[in-house]
């Protein structure tokens, strides 16, 4: 028994070579990595990536990982090519796949570009699971692959979660607290699903520190990207949290929401017209950014404050 690993890996499979005298690509490094903690692969794609790019599902079947698509109503999908020219599902899509591919048990999510060390086995992820908890990863950035299964030396990015591992059976539960404007692959989703799953009661648990490792490479999203799609999301998440059943968790968060955002915290007149500047969508770009990066430390304190505590009633 293994626990299916999700990814979605990109169109533009990364063929890069390790080093010069090595053809093996990055990406298929990164597989085996996800293997050898004994995860069973699969990348979730959209029909239409897969329209656009005749060769991705060869690629993505050599490297021995099931391709499963995604279908949209004809509809959607021309919305969607007009608004996301990469055809990246939409993160309700994403979990409706994979609720639909493995509806009970573990299931875990992971980066394309990550790489894990033996320490993130399957069965110490099952085991967080079946007990009513999740599993969440921070990545370690660094200039080349580690050797073997050695702890490599980089810069632990504390920016989100990279690896994220749960009950399949809870995916209904979170999916209309999830805001639309998530897409895999993209900034916030690794925000917004942790904290969906401690919403609905789930208990977080760090995988061991240093076992996910990323090679570092310059963005792949625009900073003007990650603002309206970040000031979205925190807006259709805190609408979800309101309709949703009142929890500590759901309260916490709000609180963090309200003091970047919400009119009653303003602290000057300045910072009043800043608010409401924002909330009428007409503030500039920086003004909003400065405002996200407090929230996104403050969404990241919350989840290893939740873990830190199970460990301390463990």
């Amino acid at each position: 028994m293994t626990v299916p690993l999700f990814t979605s890996l990109p169109a533009r499979l990364r063929g890069e070579p390790i080093n010069a005298s090595s053809a093996t690509s990055l990406q298929r490094v990164l597989v085996e990595t996800w293997r050898d903690a004994g995860f069973t692969p699969v990348s979730i794609n959209t029909a239409i990536e897969h329209k656009h790019h005749p060769r991705l599902r060869d690629g993505i079947t050599s490297f021995g990982v099931q391709a499963v698509d995604v279908v949209r109503p004809a509809a959607m999908g021309s919305v969607f090519f007009t608004q996301r020219k990469n055809h990246l599902c939409s993160f309700r899509e994403f979990l409706t796949a994979i609720h639909e591919h493995s509806p009970t048990g573990s299931v875990a999510i992971v980066n394309a570009d990550i790489g894990l060390l033996p320490s993130v086995r399957w069965h110490h992820v099952s085991r967080a699971t079946a007990a009513e908890g999740f599993c969440m990863g921070q990545r370690l950035d660094v200039d080349i692959v580690p050797n073997g299964g050695e702890l490599p030396l980089g810069v632990m990015d504390l920016h989100g979660f990279d690896f994220l591992a749960f009950s399949s059976e809870v995916i209904p539960a979170i999916l209309d607290l999830l805001p639309e404007v998530l897409s895999f692959g993209m900034p916030w989703w690794d925000h917004y699903l942790p904290l969906s799953l401690l919403v609905i009661g789930l208990r977080p648990r760090l995988v061991c520190p240093g076992s996910l490792w990323h090679v570092a490479h310059t963005d792949r999203w625009s900073m003007g990207r990650y603002t309206q799609s970040g000031l979205s999301a925190a807006r259709q998440f805190a609408a979800s949290l309101r309709r949703a059943p009142d929890t500590a968790a759901s309260r916490a968060w709000l609180q963090l929401y309200a003091r970047r955002f919400g009119l009653a915290a303003a602290l000057s007149r300045q910072d009043r017209l800043v608010r409401r500047l924002i909330a009428a969508s007409a503030a500039p770009d920086f003004a909003i950014r400065s405002r996200l990066g407090v929230l996104a430390g403050g969404n990241v304190s919350l989840l290893l404050q939740a873990a830190a505590a199970g460990n301390c009633q463990a």
